[in-house]
């Protein structure tokens, strides 16, 4: 079982702007950008708030099963 790096931060927003930090900001896609930041950082508060600390590959399952993280 690979072992599985959690990084750190000191403030919860931190993980949305790294996770959408490579996205383009310029034009039509900063509307975008926003969206995913928003949206990331909805998942990675719930997931706090559940007391788990997020990482790059829970994140991603939530986001493309958003209903698991809700139940």
């Amino acid at each position: 079982m690979p072992l599985q790096r959690r990084g750190r931060f000191s403030r919860l927003s931190e993980v949305s702007t790294r996770v959408t930090g490579q996205l383009s900001g310029e034009g039509n896609s900063a509307a975008f950008r926003q969206f995913a930041w928003r949206f990331v950082n909805i998942v990675a508060r719930a997931r706090h708030a559940l007391g788990e600390r997020p990482s790059y590959g829970q994140i991603l399952a939530d986001v493309v099963n958003i209903d698991a993280l809700l139940m």
